[in-house]
This record gives structure tokens, sequence and C-alpha cells, in this order.
């Protein structure tokens, strides 16, 4: 949920609120404006891979709402009626995806993190003899997980390949033949991305992020951490097998592997008959181990974190550029770069001596307090103490580590305070890349799910790396210009590249173009995409693989305009709860609104939503000026 006026109630900790001490609670409340498929989760240490987190879904409303509207046409014309042979069950069909380890997340982290790197060890007296754990690759060569796979959960149930189907529970959906369905899909992954499928089933995409696209039909679902599809399945006529695997299969590409060998989560689409035991899953194992992993005909994947697979395994990609919304976009649109267009640059690497996942060669430092709560003198403290650059002058901190000059020698890691301020009221251009230097343009690439809190983007460009005759990385994308250091801190475009944007001059993007609010950005490549500053905020943008984001591969985006002051009682951690009144009172009032040392004439200053609200800000600042507020006998407040 994009918190339109309440950036206080984004959860972000040491962002946008206090961490929730354990044995305390905290109150959520927010307008559910944003229709479809969404996800919450903890935003605290590495909780969220542990389980801590969970589906929310938001129906539409036909009144007043075109995109529902078309797809209740779309519907139509596909002669299905809703409730009689089309069905919208989110408490039967919406999927979580998780990669789950043996060990905590926290745990794993740890020894990713440490000198020694990550064994697949259970204990120490296996060490002798084994070597550190190597990272897995994609059909691309692109690196896809740091530990080895262990398992996954489809709704928190899976198996690990090396458990027998006996001894398993899986998930199981239902369905009735002769019907259509709507599946709701989350990733909620870790490190891997998944590519996901019904045996014998095709999908029709219809939605991604909670925004309905034109229906696209394809065989696989490529879905990483923070990603959302909605798809329709259509279900068949069956006779003897009433049963079907679910399938989430990573990326790790092994020519000659089985089905039992691959690292895939399960569940089971389950046609009109009642709970199989477990034990039956292994005749749904047996039927389909052996078939080939290959498509006999050509099959679609949406989503390909590369270019294309290889050509013998006959799957075509469908890139997010491909797709289109249902309707026009129906606000103001960005526009391409002008004078009116900030442009802002992130690559999402890893950089210094311990290669460190990174922005701009700089790994983020949660403030120590949250910025959203400050009062201004304590946010010019963290600007000037904490933060990478100072916000007035550009220029990085004398006291922190300096990425604005380009070196050539390998640096140690740079954690810092990672802020960026973005005008009210302009089309922000994102270029977000997964490039290197020259010197490293191919040096362990990744490609990252990044996520925008506060914002969805439109999706203009993917452009990908260079690929030899095979399909394998050789190259980042070299318009993207990371000078001669080692470290990528300033990319931009190359000269050549500049110029040619340049001519193509001011113009509005696509009223069709996609819009998201995770993007899985491909390993050597970039994306452009934009959106416009009209929601002021504290805002993360950040990468969804776990591991990188706990390492530093944040940005927080300090959005202008008049930022609304969070509710009185968040102003100190612990528990908080507030009502739907002053949560109506707190969206309506801004940061410079009131001046609390005029509070009696600040405070006799109406309109509907104000009056306690302003009360109660100067309630808040009379602590510090040594006063105290109330009402006097004709209702005024006083001082």
């Amino acid at each position: 949920m994009h918190q339109r006026n309440s950036n206080w109630m984004d959860g972000v900790e040491h962002v946008t609120q206090c961490g929730i001490p354990p044995g305390a609670s905290f109150t959520y409340i927010f307008n559910a404006s944003q229709y479809g498929t969404h996800w919450y989760h903890s935003h605290s240490g590495a909780q969220r891979t542990d389980g801590l987190f969970g589906a929310l879904i938001v129906k539409e409303k036909e009144q007043g709402n075109a995109q529902y509207t078309a797809f209740l046409n779309k519907l139509n014309d596909m002669k299905l009626e809703p409730n009689k042979n089309y069905f919208d069950n989110p408490g039967e069909h919406t999927l979580t995806l998780l990669d789950w380890q043996k060990s905590s997340s926290l745990d794993l982290f740890t020894q990713i993190q440490s000198s020694i790197r990550y064994f697949n060890i259970d204990k120490a007296s296996e060490l002798q003899g084994n070597r550190a754990a190597t990272g897995t690759s994609s059909t691309d060569g692109a690196f896809i997980g740091p530990v080895p796979y262990w398992s996954g959960l489809i709704n928190g149930r899976g198996r690990n390949n090396d458990t027998d189907y006996s001894n398993s529970i899986l998930s199981e959906f239902n369905v009735t033949a002769g019907n259509t369905y709507r599946f709701r899909l989350i990733g909620a992954q870790s490190l891997y991305a998944y590519r996901f499928s019904i045996e014998d089933h095709k999908l029709t995409v219809i939605a991604t992020d909670g925004q309905f696209i034109k229906p696209v039909m394809v065989d696989y679902i490529i879905i990483h951490s923070g990603e959302r599809y909605d798809f329709l399945l259509k279900t068949k006529e069956v006779t003897t097998i009433r049963q079907f695997m679910i399938r989430a299969v990573t990326l790790k590409f092994t020519a000659t592997s089985t089905y039992l060998e691959e690292q895939s989560a399960e569940a089971i689409l389950n046609y009109n008959s009642v709970t199989t035991p477990s034990s039956d899953y292994a005749g749904i194992a047996e039927r389909i181990k052996n078939v080939s992993r290959r498509c006999t005909d050509e099959c679609v994947a949406l989503n390909c974190p590369f270019e294309e697979f290889p050509e013998a395994i006959n799957i075509v990609c469908m890139h997010i550029t491909d797709l289109k919304l249902l309707t026009e976009y129906p606000e103001d649109l960005p526009t391409t770069a002008t004078d009116d267009t900030t442009r802002l640059f992130f690559n999402f690497g890893f950089e210094g001596t311990r290669r460190t996942s990174s922005i701009n060669g700089r790994n983020l430092k949660l403030p120590s307090a949250s910025l959203a709560q400050l009062e201004p003198n304590k946010l010019t403290d963290i600007e000037n103490n904490e933060y990478c650059m100072h916000p007035k002058n550009k220029e990085p901190n004398t006291n922190k580590c300096d990425r604005n000059n380009e070196v050539e020698v390998i640096s140690p890691d740079c954690h810092c305070t990672h802020v960026l301020p973005a005008e009210e009221g302009k089309s922000i251009e994102l270029v977000l890349s997964a490039t290197g230097s020259k010197e490293q343009r191919n040096n362990y690439a990744f490609a990252h799910p990044i996520h925008l809190h506060g914002h969805y983007f439109h999706v203009v460009e993917i452009v990908f790396g260079e690929y030899d005759d095979n399909g394998t990385l050789i190259a980042g994308n070299d318009t993207i210009d990371c000078g001669d250091s080692y470290l990528c801190v300033r990319p931009r475009w190359t000269k050549n590249e500049f110029n040619r944007r340049k001519e193509l001059g001011k113009k509005s993007i696509s009223p069709t173009a996609p819009l998201k609010d995770t993007l899985l950005i491909p390993a050597g490549g970039y994306a452009v995409v934009y959106f416009k500053t009209d929601n002021p905020g504290w805002w993360f943008l950040h990468c969804h693989i776990e591991v990188h984001q706990l390492e530093g591969m944040g940005v927080i985006i300090d959005e202008g305009g008049k930022k609304t002051i969070p509710p009185k009682g968040m102003y100190k951690c612990g528990n908080f709860s507030l009502t739907p009144n002053e949560f109506k009172a707190a969206i309506n009032t801004t940061e410079r609104s009131v001046d609390c040392t005029q509070c009696p004439e600040s405070c006799r200053k109406k309109n509907d939503f104000g009056d306690q609200k302003r009360h109660e800000i100067c309630k808040w600042y009379s602590v510090g000026l040594g006063i105290s507020v109330g009402l006097d006998f004709e209702g005024k407040y006083t001082v």
C-alpha cells in the first residue's frame, strides 16, 4: 500500500517508525484505496524470510473504477459470469512462495557476512575436506543464489528433495471442471526467483502488482521477491487424472536434471475430489518425474531476467515491457528527460573489499532515529553526521566515506545513511542498473528485484547486457558509464547515449506502459522507469533479496512537499494505537501548517479535521517549550 499522506504508516524501521519492541503492539490504519493483490511483512532484520508476512487482498469495486469495469467487460467477452462460471475467492486461491533454508535467516546472513563464508554443513566436524559453498547460476551464467537451495514452500507447506512424498504435506487448491478461477501469486522469497507453472494448464495473466493489464497467455510466470501476479486458470474436463502438480522451480540451469533433482516448491491442484492423503502425492510425482524439462511445443515465460532462454529449451521470453495496461493511465503522465525531469541513476552492485551489497558504492546504514518522526533540529543533526551526502551542498559529509570521488583501487565498505532528495511535482526518471565498472562489467553478475515504497512506476525500458551465441552473459550493457574507477559510484549515460536521448526531446511516456512497484532488473542490464513526485514522504527503495537489503542495497528518497505529521503517540517507541478519527486528522495536517510557538492563534484556526490535531501538535511541542496546553471555559485552546 502506497500510504498517500500517511508516510508514517509505511512500516519501515528507522525510516518511518521505531521498531516494535518485544511484547509491544502497534496499530496500523490506512486507506485501502489501492485495490489488487498485495502483502504485508516485517521490515526489521531478517524476520520476513523466517515467515513474518501474509497476503493482503483489496477487492475491487465496480463503481468509479474504469480498470475494473474494463476487466468485467473482458470477462463478458470471454463469456464468463461471476459466481456462475468465474470465481474470485482470494481466501481459496492465493499462493505465497518462499524459499526455505535449514537455518534461520539471521544465522544464514551472519555466515554469508563472515570472513569464512558459507559452508553447507550441519556441524563443525564435517568441515574437514569441505570447501565453502559456491553460488548457483541461471541459463545466462548470472548468479541466482549465494548459498545452496534447501527447500520451497507454497502457503507454508513443502518438502526438501531428500524427503519422500509420503512424509510430506503439500498445500491443495480445489477447483471444479469447466470453470475459470482467478488465482493470486505472491513472491515472498528470500533469495531465489521462481519459474511458476501448473501441470497441463495455461495461465492467463491479468494483473501485476495490483494493476490490471491486457490479458496474456503464458506457460510460466517468473516471479521474484516482492512481485505479485494475478492469473486466470481455465479448468478442463478430467477423467482419471484429477490432481495436477503446481510447481515453482528456481532458475538454476542443469541440462540433465530430472524432476526430483530440480530446486522447486510444490502444491496440488485438486479437481473435485476429497482431500488426498499426503502418501498419494508420490503417485503424482511418479507420473510426471520423467517428463522432459524442455517444452515439446514452444512455451512462453513471462518476466525473464535475461534476454532469452537457450534455443534448445524451447521457451520464448515475454518481458514486462511487452505488457500493456488494460486501460490508459487516467492521470497526467510523467515526461521523459527535460528540465522538469529529475534523473536518478542507481547501480545495484557488490562493492568494496568484501564485495557487499550496495547502491552506487554505498552500503545503506539505517539512521539512528526514524526520519519521519524527527523534529527539524534533530533531522539536521542526522543530515550532518550520518548522511552519505549532505543534502544542501550535495558533497560527501567529511566524517563519512567519500564515494563522490572515483578511485581506481578497491576500497573498504562504505556504510552511511544514503538519502537523496526528490523535488515535489516533478517527473522522476529512475535508471536502475545491475552493471559494474569497465574493469568488472560482468564480475559477479546478479539480477535484482527492486521495490519502491510509496509509488507505482511506469516501466518504459528494460535493456539487457551482452551475450555470446550460447546466451551466456559476457559483459554488462555499455550505455551505462561508471567511469574508469573500480567502483561504480557515479553511474550515468555515456556521452553518445546522453546525446541520443537528448535529441529525442521531451515527450510523454505511453499511457499504457505497465505499472509496477517491484521490478526484476536483469544482470548486466538496466531498466528505465518513471513516476511523479506527488506523495511527500521518506520512501525506501531497495533490493527485495533479504541478504542484499541487510548488507546495504537500499536508498531513502526524501520526497519533497508538505509531509503530514505523525500522530502524537508515534514520537516514542513502544505501544501505539490510534482511532480512525485520529488517523483522519493526521493525514490532513502537514509539518509546516502550525506554528506551535504561537499555539493559541494557530489552534483557533478551524478546518474540517484540524482542531483536535492542532491541539495535540501544540501539546507535543509544549514539553520542549515548558508550557501547558488546555481548553478554557469557552472551549478555545489556551496556553
